[in-house]
């Protein structure tokens, strides 16, 4: 039977060597739906699902792997590529900057400085 990987225990590995193992988990794969193919016993294609999960597992260390080292790269850069940036919500996203929000009109702007609110001091008797 398949051993499950565990993803610390990948995240100490090289890419080397993760390659590697990843070449190996598809070759597992690969003989058990052949094995599947030709009618061979049930207790081997209960593997399939914990070869499959162990690929994905090798995957997503990779790629964090990768992220890390350009998370790195970027650091001090003053443009970062748009998956690296914070994502926040997609409706703050898309909101005006407050220097967007205080923008006027050259139209409007004369008309406040021409015809400023007018103030009325109302007097009790």
């Amino acid at each position: 039977m398949v051993q499950k990987v565990k993803a610390f225990e990948l995240r100490d590995k090289s890419n080397e060597d993760l390659k590697k193992q990843l070449d190996a988990m598809k070759q597992e794969l690969f003989q058990l739906r052949v094995q599947k193919v030709t009618g061979a016993s049930t207790a081997n294609l209960l593997n399939i699902k914990v070869v499959r999960k162990n690929i994905a597992r090798i995957k997503t260390v990779i790629v964090s792997k990768q992220r890390d080292e350009l998370k790195k790269v970027y650091e001090k850069s003053k443009f970062k590529p748009k998956d690296l940036r914070v994502k926040q919500t997609r409706a703050f996203r898309r909101s005006l900057k407050t220097y967007q929000l205080k923008k006027k009109l050259l139209k409007t702007q004369k008309k406040e400085a021409n015809f400023p609110v007018r103030r009325f001091a109302v007097t009790m008797q």
